[in-house]
């Protein structure tokens, strides 16, 4: 290869030779300013999107975006190194170090600043795992692992947005030595071998959403693809001559694509075939400027676009937190107004990271050497893994709180202490009969069952208390997300078989006699969303209340007497959190209520009539509401303690407060 002129690329006029000069693009790879271009694009739809603007409702695709130009510059810069035989992988990762890490830390600082001051301890707890996670590379991982029906808000999760970097990092681990090996192994094959990675990915990806989406969602396998597309370009980038008008086209098309996911996909959309129309888009924009600049990759060229791609990636960092420190408190709506002021404060600071932590970093005018760049980024590593295993063992440090604020903060995680271990059992536990009972040192069988949903999960501290005070035992045998009804095909928010659940919870009941049947579930909510089925509205007999009816209808005739109990209102907001913040930042009088007005409405419109119906039918109506609420005011603490965790679901000191309407049965008929 003949020498490159250096003034090809650090033209003394050139606005971008920051950006040449910092090592980002080394001389055997020519700076393409449109590629900053579809940065631009690509941080502006997500920050869009997560602004509450909702005609960005697929702006998360940015995200896709990046892993592609990630992939094609990766891969750009090993295989040209491989070809004049001066890859180091110790200077591959150096410069992955200088162009990571950094700007990263000091977004990380100021996260567990605001954090001390403004978080309640489980999610300053929160907090200290994803620091942790992220030290070692892995937030993806964690975030995978919390991802669920219980999973706490995203508000609560300031560096939520890591997830990324973390694909992004366990990428460039394994790939350089993947590329490095097949580079000497299989040269001539390596671009179907990356076809055949990226492709398995991909299906693997779709296959894996249908059981696990969080896992397709978070974890590198299932992304990888995305990253390898950008990888196979790069390979063949130089060899793709299209006519002028075809790269007109191609560039064109890969913009609708872009623009389709961002303006049409929704949260709602299965992953990956959101990010397809993203990731392809990208592909076709990267190669129809591959041999001149078309009409699109001017626009993208302008230096304004060029600024703001220079800058993304300090752009992504601060946006997340200080959208979610802004959100947490719930003081302030957020409206896009509010998100936009985000932006403005993440572009400020963003500018500030760019031009005096990520340029000076890269540039080597900090830690010029190799060694000192890897010392000072795993003793930083290190120290930041120490401070998040501190954080997450003290439990949030709630000693830095009021008691009161951190006693009204429990709340949050004051849980039905079996619910890992009764929620949702295995259907092979079904066979056995091994399941949840609420006083099984007696050696009593079971007399009574609470089936339900995470309702039922919530409030069944009060029956294993019971039991407990007059020597009774029972099954607990919940599934979050699913009625306990039968002839529905509900399924919960982890693609659960809810119908396969609840045959074997009907199996049970005749296997064992059970005689009292405590159904316990979401019922207004159920009602009022008319089982989340458009066509229900045009057959009554798969509606709510009819599944309800022959539920207990098919109890009854075998004998069974049935219990239903009625669902607690759902607060407007977050009590625990709402009476923590309140107590914490003294903001207008303690409130210990909540209006029940639209709760009372959805149970007037359907639920009360179908309660009439049972009550004929001998069924047992048991109704929380007068012991919280009175004339449609509801409370929500009682002597210092949260009654929620959450907006609808009691907490367990809420649930043994509620012990007075089971004792009479617990006396006498259990």
């Amino acid at each position: 290869m003949g020498k490159i002129s250096r003034n090809r690329f650090y033209v003394a006029r050139d606005p971008y030779r920051l950006r040449d000069r910092s090592g980002v693009y080394p001389m055997s790879i020519p700076y393409r300013p449109e590629i900053d271009g579809l940065r631009a694009l690509a941080v502006s739809v997500v920050l869009l999107c997560h602004a509450n603007f909702t005609v960005f409702s697929g702006g998360y695709v940015g995200v896709d975006i990046f892993f592609v130009i990630s992939g094609f510059l990766i891969t750009s810069l090993i295989a040209n190194e491989l070809r004049q035989g001066t890859f180091s992988f110790l200077d591959f990762w150096e410069r992955r170090i200088r162009r990571i890490l950094p700007a990263l830390f000091v977004v990380i600082i100021p996260t567990l600043i605001a954090g001390w001051f403004l978080h309640l301890p489980a999610d300053y707890d929160l907090l200290g795992q994803q620091v942790a996670a992220q030290s070692v590379f892995s937030s993806n991982i964690l975030f995978k692992s919390q991802a669920g029906y219980f999973d706490q808000e995203n508000i609560v999760k300031p560096l939520l947005h890591t997830w990324s970097l973390s694909v992004e990092e366990q990428f460039y681990i394994f790939f350089p030595i993947a590329m490095f090996w097949l580079w000497r192994k299989q040269q001539s094959k390596i671009s179907a071998y990356l076809f055949g990675f990226a492709f398995v990915s991909c299906v693997w990806g779709a296959i894996i959403t249908h059981n696990s989406p969080p896992s397709a969602f978070f974890l590198l396998p299932f992304r990888a693809w995305e990253l390898l597309l950008g990888s196979l370009l790069a390979l063949q980038a130089g060899h793709l001559q299209l006519s002028r008008f075809k790269r007109e086209f191609v560039g064109g098309a890969g913009l609708l694509l872009i623009l389709f996911a961002v303006f049409i996909c929704t949260e709602e959309t299965v992953f990956p075939f959101a990010a397809l129309p993203a990731c392809l888009g990208a592909v076709l924009i990267i190669i129809s400027n591959d041999g001149g600049a078309t009409l699109l990759g001017r626009l993208l060229s302008a230096r304004a676009v060029v600024f703001v791609g220079l800058i993304s990636y300090s752009l992504y960092l601060w946006h997340w937190p200080i959208m979610s420190f802004v959100r947490y408190t719930g003081f302030i709506p957020f409206t896009p107004l509010v998100g936009a002021g985000c932006i403005a404060a993440s572009f400020v600071l963003a500018v500030l990271s760019w031009k005096f932590v990520e340029t000076p970093f890269r540039r080597k005018i900090f830690l010029p050497s190799t060694r000192q760049a890897y010392i000072a980024a795993f003793s930083a590593l290190a120290l930041f893994g120490v401070s998040g295993l501190a954080i997450h063992f003290t439990n949030g440090v709630p000693a830095r709180l009021d008691p009161q604020v951190v006693r009204y903060a429990a709340g949050i995680e004051d849980t039905n202490p079996h619910r890992d271990e009764c929620d949702k059992p295995d259907a092979d536990r079904f066979k056995t009969d091994d399941l949840c009972q609420t006083n099984p040192g007696i050696g009593k069988t079971p007399t009574f069952i609470v089936w339900g949903d995470s309702f039922g999960d919530a409030l069944a501290p009060l029956f294993y208390d019971l039991s407990e005070k007059y020597k009774k035992n029972g099954f607990v045998v919940t599934a979050h997300g699913c009625m306990p009804a039968v002839e529905t095909e509900l399924r919960s928010a982890d693609v659960f078989d809810c119908a396969g659940h609840n045959e074997l919870v009907l199996k049970l009941i005749q296997k064992n006699n059970i005689k009292n049947i405590i159904l316990i579930s979401n019922w207004t909510g159920r009602i009022d969303r008319n089982n989340e089925g458009a066509g229900e509205e045009l057959n009554p007999d798969i509606r709510t209340p009819a599944i309800i009816e022959r539920t207990i209808d098919q109890l009854q005739a075998q004998g069974r007497r049935v219990f239903v109990m009625l669902d607690v209102p759902y607060a407007p907001f977050d009590p625990p959190r709402y009476l923590a913040f309140n107590e914490l930042y003294g903001r207008n009088q303690l409130r210990n209520d909540f209006s029940a007005k639209s709760y009372l409405s959805a149970r007037k419109k359907e639920l009360d009539p179908l309660i009439g119906k049972l009550e004929k039918k001998g069924v047992v109506i048991i109704d929380p509401m007068p012991m919280v609420c009175a004339d449609g005011v509801c409370e929500m603490q009682r002597d210092g303690f949260s009654l929620y965790y959450n907006q609808g679901h009691f907490s367990r000191q809420g649930a043994l407060y509620l012990n007075p309407l089971f004792e009479p049965y617990f006396k006498k008929d259990f």
